[in-house]
């Protein structure tokens, strides 16, 4: 990648609202463990598919063992590959 795409790519992050993200998803208790009611990564697992909806992923959540779903996302771009 040339450096002009990369610099490109830089500016269209938006720092302020990924640092806001960030803070809300580490709020979320997500330490697995199954002797403790609410302690699981299920909750922070559909915030972070809602969040991914909302921006026009196609988002599959799979649960692999109780409490403890993958977050699979898919953004259909505009060419091949």
């Amino acid at each position: 990648m040339c450096i002009s795409k990369y610099e490109n790519i830089l500016k269209e992050i938006d720092k302020e609202g990924l640092v806001k993200f960030t803070q809300e998803l580490i709020r979320i208790r997500s330490v697995y463990n199954p002797d403790k009611e609410g302690s699981n990564e299920e909750e922070v697992a559909h915030f972070v598919a809602e969040r991914l909806k909302n921006m026009g992923w196609k988002v599959f959540v799979e649960e692999v063992m109780p409490g403890r779903p993958n977050v699979i996302a898919v953004l259909k771009g505009n060419q091949k590959g």
